[in-house]
This record gives structure tokens, sequence and C-alpha cells, in this order.
């Protein structure tokens, strides 16, 4: 898996049982979508590895930061 952005000052959401990430974008993006510092929301995720700190939604693959 291809780490696509890395977010810090993050945390987890729970829009009526769907759960996503809010938080910050550090550094590139590798899709080029968003710039660093810019505060994004994700899809739904897919998974999260917390010992590992990775999360995944359908189309990208988030570092997290703690």
């Amino acid at each position: 898996m291809e780490i696509t952005a890395t977010f810090i000052d993050w945390k987890i959401e729970d829009v009526f049982g769907m759960f996503r990430i809010v938080g910050r974008i550090a550094g590139e993006d590798a899709k080029g979508r968003f710039e660093s510092g810019d505060v994004i929301y994700t899809s739904a995720l897919k998974s999260i590895d917390f010992e590992n700190g990775v999360a995944v939604t359908r189309n990208s693959v988030y570092k997290l930061v703690m």
C-alpha cells in the first residue's frame, strides 16, 4: 500500500455510523489534490491500523501522525 497523504492534528468522526477522519494534511499529497496544511474530511474508512498509524479509505491510504 502506497501512502497517498499524511495527517496531523486528526480525529475520527462518527457520522451516522460511518467513520471518517478529519485533519490537516502534512506535506505533499501524492495525488496532487491537497496542499500542506489543508483541512480535509476523508470518505468512509475501510480500515484503520492504530499500531502502524495507517487509515484506508476506498481510494486512499493515509499515514496518521500521532
